[in-house]
């Protein structure tokens, strides 16, 4: 690799610029950075598994198996990674053992999808006491790869978790 190329995800951390949410949702020409992370139990190969109880309507009943969300003004990327791993599930920096870019997802199947760009990580953690801190919107738990593929295979599983499963589990079981 040249000198001059530049990894996506190091350009990605340079360019960060602040848009309010509200402008940002509604103007396809702004992709809005979500670091989205799975989470794997090292000890039982287990992955953290959520389903949506609350919040935004289209996301209620079904299943993800990445946790992450919006970017704050002066973050960067793995800052928020970590700030929504501790506000989503109690994980902390400290409580993570290993993590690993895997890659973008961009989809512009519909309005939602068509504004936001994920840059999926995975993480492994030693600890099992893992839980939703948004009791109201989020119920978890640890799940198998067999358990992930029924949750897939039923349709009960968002877009994003979707492909991540498809691209990055489901080979594990062939």
């Amino acid at each position: 690799m040249g000198d001059d190329v530049i990894p996506l995800q190091n350009w990605i951390q340079k360019n960060l610029k602040p848009l309010r949410r509200c402008e940002a949702e509604c103007n396809p020409a702004f992709l809005q950075v979500i670091p989205y992370t799975l989470i794997e139990h090292r000890p039982t190969g287990r992955v953290f598994m959520t389903t949506r109880l609350g919040g935004d309507d289209w996301l209620v009943g079904q299943h993800s198996i990445g946790l992450g969300g919006h970017i704050d003004e002066g973050e960067g990327v793995m800052e928020c990674l970590y700030r929504e791993l501790e506000e989503e599930i109690g994980l902390r920096k400290d409580d993570i053992a290993d993590i690993t870019f895997c890659g973008f997802i961009s989809k512009d199947d519909n309005e939602v999808d068509s504004v936001h760009l994920g840059m999926v990580y995975y993480a492994y953690t030693g600890h099992d006491d893992v839980s939703c801190l948004e009791a109201d919107k989020l119920a978890g738990d640890w799940f198998t790869v067999r358990q992930m593929m029924e949750a897939r295979s039923n349709g009960y599983m968002e877009s994003w978790s979707a492909i991540c499963f498809d691209k990055l589990l489901a080979k594990e079981e062939e």
